[in-house]
């Protein structure tokens, strides 16, 4: 699922909006649609990731099917639907960014003017040590019952996700 704020047939080159997450889809990153709407500076594109708000949401898959490669696939499949692949600016928040960061660093696409980063860890694996070191200075009890709600939520963490 996509959603285009503007004309991706202008001269003009569009934004791409990847929402963070996983778990939460476009709705909350949608104020971009200004750049659009409100200015009428360029096209914003937002679509949800998938597995999350209006895109597609596969059923009884492995935890393996998570991969950053995954999520990369279906980037490069939305550019290419939208015919923007070789010329696009890139907006990433949280997991998003990440997402964003992984994607030109490691796909090397020949699209992307520029890359705009929100509150966006630059490595998972660094992000993760980070988080777990700051998780142990908490009170026991407070440990305990957010490793309950985190275990209830496995799959839509980004500990669900495998960097390689």
């Amino acid at each position: 699922w996509y959603r285009t704020f503007g004309d991706l047939k202008s001269s003009v080159q569009p934004l791409v909006v990847l929402h963070g997450g996983p778990g939460l889809s476009h709705h909350y990153v949608l104020p971009f649609k200004v750049l659009h709407t409100r200015f009428n500076i360029l096209p914003v594109t937002f679509y949800d990731q998938i597995g999350i708000g209006d895109s597609s949401h596969p059923k009884d898959v492995p935890k393996e099917f998570w991969t950053v490669d995954l999520f990369m696939d279906e980037l490069d499949n939305v550019l290419e639907h939208l015919r923007i692949k070789g010329n696009f600016d890139l907006a990433g928040h949280s997991w998003g960014g990440m997402l964003a960061a992984h994607y030109v660093s490691h796909r090397h696409p020949p699209g992307p003017r520029r890359l705009i980063l929100a509150s966006a860890a630059p490595y998972m694996a660094l992000w993760l040590e980070s988080t777990r070191q700051l998780f142990q200075g908490f009170p026991a009890e407070l440990r305990e019952t957010m490793e309950k709600h985190i275990r209830r939520r496995e799959r839509w963490t980004t500990r669900s996700i495998i960097w390689h």
